[in-house]
């Protein structure tokens, strides 16, 4: 199911999320990137405002793409800044956690859930 999603034939479905998600993009590393010069040439401008992290920011864009193609939402990852999620399991409640956290939480719970099955077997 998730794969005819990524199908070529599907990209007038998906590419205008994709595009839509670089707007957002483009809009938020130009708000970190840019700021007004400094009023005087003597003023030095701090380290933290000369750098961002490229590495969070593909992140978001990558989680946010790979949603909106599979599963049709927008999480707003890059609207936010953060993969921040509240999520509700049958028994579990998770909030305020990184997406890519639940994932790890959710794929160990589930191997728990297979070796409790192998053990039952």
């Amino acid at each position: 199911m998730v794969a005819a999603s990524y199908a070529p034939g599907n990209i007038e479905l998906w590419a205008p999320r994709v595009a839509e998600s670089i707007i957002v993009l483009v809009s938020k590393l130009d708000a970190v990137c840019t700021a007004p010069p400094p009023t005087s040439s003597r003023d030095i401008i701090p380290k933290e405002e000369l750098t961002f992290d490229a590495s969070l920011w593909s992140m978001l864009y990558a989680f946010e793409c790979a949603i909106k193609i599979g599963v049709s939402k927008d999480m707003g990852f890059l609207a936010q800044g953060s993969d921040m999620v509240d999520v509700q399991l049958a028994n579990h409640r998770y909030t305020g956690m990184g997406y890519g956290e639940f994932l790890m939480v959710e794929k160990n719970h589930l191997h728990s859930i297979a070796m409790v099955q192998k053990s039952l077997a």
